[in-house]
């Protein structure tokens, strides 16, 4: 059974649930910094892109390529975010 036409469904909730997880962190911690929408415009710009490919342009191995972009901007963000938490709980 080829379940391919379900990817792009499911991407598009997953993206959904993700803003919405966005506008509830930002309304419950008081807002995000500068940097952090840097790096999270970087993972949707990655993964948006590593659709186009895969859907659109049919380089499969160059979408999976960019997709792993995603959790490794994700993971760097969050080690800065932890970083200058640390540091200001320090000073």
């Amino acid at each position: 059974m080829d379940i391919n036409f379900l990817i792009l469904p499911i991407g598009i909730v997953v993206l959904f649930f993700l803003l919405i997880g966005i506008g509830i962190a930002i309304s419950e911690r008081g807002g995000i910094r500068g940097f952090d929408y840097l790096f999270l415009a970087s993972a949707v710009a990655a993964f948006v892109l590593s659709n186009y490919l895969w859907f659109f342009s049919g380089a499969k191995m160059a979408a999976v390529m960019v997709g792993i972009w995603v959790p490794g901007n994700l993971s760097l963000g969050m080690y800065f975010r932890s970083m200058l938490t640390r540091t200001k709980k320090i000073n």
